[in-house]
């Protein structure tokens, strides 16, 4: 919970704090870097588009007959039911491309065990040629080692030979000077080539054989196939060689549809074993028939029943319309059983007393009218339903059967009351009724055998003309546009990151960035009064160092000038007038590290008080690393480290300044090896006193706070308390530095120098700022008018410089 809070907190610290003119300088800064970044972008992906192979992609489909897909003859949930079946097979169709049945046929129909490509000016970039006829001629190649399979064979084609060089288990295989059509052997390969054009195919190519299991696998990897949105199967596949996939593409289609075809041959000749199966059994049926019926007239003589039996309705006259009525009914009913199928099922349907079997049979009927819509009459539905109808028909001629027995047994107690009267009565109404009913089964039998004929020549005609189930809706054809590279893709991709990188680079420098160089950073985070504000000044700078972050002292405020940067000094002495009520002589400069410019600040303040005729001495008190005296070329064998050892006066250590009036200077003396116990002695507070009796003004050149402890003693004895920070190279955590420095001290104040200002960022962030701060400074007329020690003037650089200062990572 903390961490996040404190998280939180350093993104509300970061978005308060949020510079915007030192975030548009650090890009201003890092536009050569971005520039490269941008270059590095743009240029990536135009070589990647440049040399890469093309992929393209390659699709066909095919869609199924749109009889196979519904049919008007079935039901509502039939139809659906057979629906659901053609997806199935649909999705089983999709696998079956996939198979290795198919692809080994393809295989097959066409050698695809030889790869050849042309060889590019670049090691990488290769170009695949199919069908490889167009460049070489192959003969009486064998692989007489397998792990030559998928090895590279590099051929080298010159006008009037060849040379072939391979790398097998890290040997290298070569031969040179070949003929062509002359064949090449040893104990991994028997090969003889020759390109099909001696002129126009010389160069570098290289050669592959592919076992049968990397082509196969090659094939899968390259066919694609998916159901596509309108119940139509789409082929596709996606690489550079489009011929090569529009080849396999073709024959793959070619051999599915072959198969298709064949499969639907195979369910013809099925049913066409089933009818012969079925008209088989039915001829025997009815050659049995015909046989019982024969010695049926022949045992009973009865060829013509109706002749017969009217010899016999004459005799009956009493109960002649009892017994009629009877026989009508029996001779009804036979002719409803006697009927076809046809006639007997609408025979049926006139009847009133069969209902149930009237609705079961018109459904079976109104069924078989739908299917016959869509379907051939051998539908396995349509045989499913005849069926049914078959038995239902059977079932109601068996019960009409039973209403003739009944009727029967009703003429024969008739014919026992005829008997009664007449005598025996003739049996010849039963010899009839056998007579019809042997007579109509003959006939049922004859039809259905011409049934089955007449679909049995239907099922042979189809088969001579049987087609697969599918068309092809689109044959394998390639797009226009290119899958990869993708150049816009690309290149809006390496835009992006090149913006994201340009943005996190600012973004890393700008949060890395910890100098101090705005005056309000200055003004927010710290209540030390600023004394002056100093400008940069290229030739401030000792440019003999290689370094310039602790450059030399050197006096700039010479008499009579009119440089910003002397008017700069020239303030800060006005303001220290101003600024300390009382009369003052001690000023001590110190800072937070080495190379902030506290000497350079501190002896060009005291120059600028001599430049008023008064007496001014300057002590270097950086007994560690001394300044001054390497600055000012002086004799350094003397002293404050003697002094204060007792090992000199002070009138000995004092040295005169050259080229400038009024000013002295007492050097730090060889290095002690005690500077902390010298400086806090009471031998310095002595010679401190002394010394304000000799001048006018006492400056105090202190080491950095940051690395000793004694400056703070030094700078709470003086008048007026300096402490340096230099524009641009400061950090901003020694403002908490001299924050703390500031609250320790009782009545005095410290003063803050600003020092280097208008260089890098500080220029950027406070050109609005003058440089006296809040003084007013010299416009730029004025200055080209009275320039003194510090001119304006362009410095030619070398072109080396101007690349070094562009590509400088500094800020």
């Amino acid at each position: 919970m903390s961490s996040s809070i404190q998280h939180k907190d350093s993104v509300n610290e970061f978005i308060d704090n949020f510079n915007l003119k030192l975030f548009f300088f650090i890009t201003r800064k890092s536009i050569p870097f971005i520039i490269v970044f941008g270059i590095i972008c743009v240029l990536i992906p135009f070589l990647y588009i440049r040399y890469s192979n093309p992929i393209f992609e390659t699709n066909a489909s095919l869609i199924r007959k749109k009889g196979n897909d519904e049919n008007n003859f079935l039901s509502k949930d039939a139809n659906s039911l057979v629906k659901n079946d053609d997806e199935t097979k649909i999705n089983r169709d999709i696998q079956l491309i996939k198979s290795d049945i198919l692809i080994d046929k393809t295989i097959e129909t066409y050698n695809l065990k030889y790869e050849l490509y042309k060889n590019g000016v670049l090691p990488f970039k290769k170009f695949e040629i199919f069908p490889i006829s167009n460049d070489i001629i192959l003969s009486n190649t064998e692989v007489k080692n397998v792990a030559l399979y998928g090895v590279d064979i590099l051929l080298d084609f010159e006008e009037k030979s060849y040379s072939i060089s391979y790398e097998l288990n890290g040997e290298i295989v070569s031969k040179e000077n070949l003929a062509y059509g002359k064949t090449f052997a040893n104990k991994d390969l028997i090969i003889n080539i020759s390109p099909t054009s001696k002129r126009g195919n010389l160069g570098d190519y290289t050669f592959k054989i592919n076992n049968e299991n990397a082509i196969k696998s090659y094939i899968q990897g390259l066919i694609n196939v998916e159901l596509g949105p309108n119940q139509n199967i789409v082929l596709y596949s996606r690489t550079h060689n489009t011929p090569k996939s529009i080849f396999v593409m073709n024959k793959l289609i070619e051999n599915f549809l072959e198969y298709d075809k064949k499969e639907n041959q195979e369910k013809i000749e099925k049913s066409l074993v089933y009818i012969e199966q079925q008209l088989q059994i039915f001829k025997d049926e009815y050659w049995k028939n015909e046989k019982e019926f024969n010695n049926f007239k022949q045992s009973n003589l009865m060829y013509e029943p109706s002749s017969q039996l009217t010899e016999y309705l004459d005799n009956i006259k009493k109960l002649n319309d009892s017994k009629l009525d009877l026989e009508n009914q029996i001779k009804e009913l036979n002719r409803l059983k006697g009927n076809s199928k046809s006639k007997l099922s609408n025979s049926i349907m006139e009847s009133s007393d069969m209902a149930s079997e009237i609705t079961e049979i018109q459904n079976l009927v109104d069924a078989k009218n739908n299917l016959l819509l869509d379907y051939k009459p051998t539908h396995p539905t349509i045989k499913l339903i005849e069926s049914r109808l078959n038995f239902a028909i059977e079932f109601s001629k068996n019960k009409i059967g039973k209403k003739i027995q009944i009727n029967e047994d009703k003429i024969f107690t008739l014919r026992q009351k005829l008997s009664e009267i007449k005598g025996n009565l003739n049996s010849f109404p039963n010899l009839n009724s056998q007579f019809s009913q042997l007579e109509k089964e003959s006939q049922i039998k004859e039809k259905f055998i011409f049934d089955l004929l007449e679909k049995q020549n239907q099922f042979l005609v189809n088969k001579s003309s049987i087609i697969s189930d599918y068309i092809v809706l689109q044959p394998p054809k390639v797009k226009a546009e290119i899958i990869s590279p993708k150049k816009n893709l690309l290149y809006t991709t390496g835009l992006l990151i090149f913006a994201l990188v340009s943005l996190v680079l600012v973004l890393i420098r700008y949060i890395l960035f910890d100098k101090i160089v705005s005056m309000k950073y200055i003004q927010t985070n710290t209540n030390v009064p600023i004394l002056g504000v100093i400008p940069f000044v290229e030739e401030a700078q000792d440019q003999s160092e290689k370094t310039k972050t602790s450059p030399l002292t050197k006096i700039v405020v010479n008499t009579g000038s009119k440089s910003k940067i002397s008017e700069a000094f020239k303030k800060m002495r006005a303001n220290m007038k101003y600024i300390h009520n009382s009369e003052f002589q001690t000023i001590a400069a110190t800072s937070t590290i080495s190379g902030e410019g506290k000497t350079f600040v501190l002896s060009n303040l005291a120059v600028v008080y001599a430049q008023l005729n008064k007496k001014v001495v300057i002590i270097d008190l950086d007994l560690r690393k001394p300044r001054i005296a390497k600055s000012f070329k002086l004799n350094n064998s003397i002293g404050m480290s003697t002094i204060l050892s007792n090992n000199s006066d002070i009138d000995s250590a004092i040295q005169h300044l050259p080229s400038v009036d009024n000013i002295d200077v007492i050097t730090s003396g060889p290095i002690p090896p005690n500077p902390s116990e010298l400086i806090l002695s009471a031998r310095f507070n002595e010679v401190l006193d002394y010394l304000k009796t000799q001048y006018d003004y006492v400056f105090i050149d202190t080491p950095p706070v940051g690395l000793v402890n004694e400056s703070i003693e030094i700078i709470n004895k003086v008048d007026i308390p300096i402490y340096v920070v230099r524009a641009n190279y400061s950090k901003m955590e020694f403002l908490s530095n001299l924050n703390e420095i500031h609250h320790q001290f009782n009545d005095k104040k410290l003063y803050l120098v600003v020092n280097q200002f208008g260089v890098g960022a500080s220029y950027y962030l406070n050109n609005s700022y003058g440089y006296g701060y809040g003084y007013g400074s010299y416009g730029k007329e004025y200055t080209e008018k009275h320039d003194g020690y510090y001119t304006e003037k362009i410095v030619k650089k070398s072109p080396k410089n101007r690349l070094k200062t562009f590509f400088d990572w500094k800020l």
